[in-house]
């Protein structure tokens, strides 16, 4: 992780940008966008930015492995109070209770112990402070349908979660679920051709030119809004 691309690099970055902002309408809707914000893997930022500009936080905790996005994030971030680490988050690095949000996107399903982050996030949270989480959705349309082929069955995901048990799994370790819901994501149209091509072993046959098109799709990913109890 700590010199992959940054992540979708394939997909425009104003896709991405779709993307991200869909997010965020869902995290809006739960919390206050105002003090200490934490998030585990931020990339280039994105998503971050629009919290900062959207909210009122006080400070951006920001812990990505991938040294070569730093730049990416504190240029996104200019003129915000920041704080970037290349090191791995864990429970003592911030004052317990200081939190008020804290985003993990597509970081779950990565991890070996999810379980073990999630009860250090709950103790460094403030009363009633605001986790959400985009993973991939195991029980979708999607998986169900390319079988064996879905691409987030891969060495990188350990750990793959269902509406159903992304619930449980945060009711195990305190959290009061507020929200579970599937995502809208935006591709371009030639970029889902050719992934869906790439996927059944046809990319020879892939287009090599692109189109201004861009959809938006329940492609098999979900959100979900957490909170610890005031």
């Amino acid at each position: 992780y700590r010199h992959q691309p940054e992540n979708m690099a394939a997909v425009p970055v104003a896709a991405r940008e779709a993307t991200q902002r869909a997010y965020f309408d869902i995290l809006r809707r739960h919390a206050s966008l105002e003090g200490e914000y934490l998030e585990l893997g931020p990339d280039i930022g994105l998503f971050v930015r629009l919290c900062a500009e959207k909210g009122r936080f006080s400070n951006l905790h920001l812990f990505e492995p991938n040294r070569d996005v730093h730049w990416a994030l504190a240029e996104c971030l200019a003129g915000q109070s920041i704080h970037i680490s290349r090191d791995p988050y864990q429970r003592g690095i911030l004052p317990k209770g200081s939190l008020s949000t804290v985003v993990l996107i597509h970081v779950l399903d990565h991890l070996i112990d999810p379980a073990g982050l999630l009860r250090d996030l709950y103790d460094d949270l403030a009363p009633g402070g605001t986790v959400f989480i985009v993973t991939h959705d195991e029980a979708s349309l999607l998986a169900r349908l390319l079988g064996k082929r879905w691409p987030p069955y891969a060495l990188q995901h350990p750990q793959l979660f269902s509406c159903h048990t992304i619930k449980q799994l945060l009711e195990r370790c305190s959290f009061v679920v507020l929200e579970s819901t599937k995502t809208r994501n935006y591709f371009p149209v030639m970029h889902l051709v050719r992934s869906f091509l790439t996927i059944f072993g046809l990319e020879s046959l892939a287009p090599r030119f692109d189109h201004p098109l861009t959809l938006s799709l329940r492609l098999g990913n979900i959100a979900t809004v957490a909170r610890k109890a005031p």
